[in-house]
């Protein structure tokens, strides 16, 4: 089903679906509930080409990641 919502948008979209994928397949229908860590996920992983994450390219530094904070 997401895939027909997502596919028309390339290959940034195509490692999204490859992300939610791999998700553990409880309710397939609910993979949109998903989309934001998933776009979490993808916006804060860097890529091989630039070696930067699209957040630090996006923002100039790199995000804080919720493990980094101490309270």
């Amino acid at each position: 089903m997401y895939e027909t919502v997502l596919s028309a948008r390339g290959l940034t979209l195509l490692a999204i679906i490859n992300i939610i994928r791999k998700m553990p397949e409880e309710n397939p229908r609910q993979w949109h509930e998903k989309l934001p860590e998933t776009l979490w996920a993808y916006r804060t992983s860097k890529r091989e080409a630039t070696g930067m994450t699209p957040y630090a390219l996006t923002y100039g530094h790199d995000p804080i990641l919720p493990m980094e904070i101490i309270v």
